[in-house]
């Protein structure tokens, strides 16, 4: 099966000309394990999705992290057409945790991270 090509929108205000799927696939927790998460990532890839979200509170962004970087060393994506969304938790949502918390989340990602949202309720 051919993957699908979703389309994109231009951010307004990005220099860079971010392309950003209108589609995406989001990766909380569906209490499976890690290398299912991971597997379904990658499938998900194939298939044609490139727009993924995740948080820290969802316990998936270190197997998201490692399914993109797995994607790509395969060469079944490339950096460009990836767009990740991670998100700031309320209980990191203090003037002294938002650093911290976006470098662990970094971290998982091996850097792969276009935007770090705050989902403080």
């Amino acid at each position: 099966m051919a993957a699908i090509e979703i389309p994109t929108l231009v951010l307004p205000n990005s220099s860079s000309q971010q392309r950003v799927p209108v589609v995406g696939m989001g990766s909380a927790p569906d209490f499976t394990c890690k290398k299912d998460t991971k597997e379904a990532i990658i499938e998900a890839i194939k298939q044609g999705y490139r727009h993924f979200d995740t948080a820290a509170a969802y316990g998936s962004e270190q197997a998201l992290g490692e399914a993109l970087k797995e994607a790509l060393d395969l060469g079944l994506v490339s950096r460009q057409d990836l767009f990740v969304t991670s998100k700031l938790w309320a209980t990191d949502n203090h003037p002294h945790l938002v650093v911290s918390a976006l470098r662990k989340s970094l971290r998982s990602f091996i850097s792969i991270q276009d935007h770090f949202l705050n989902n403080s309720t």
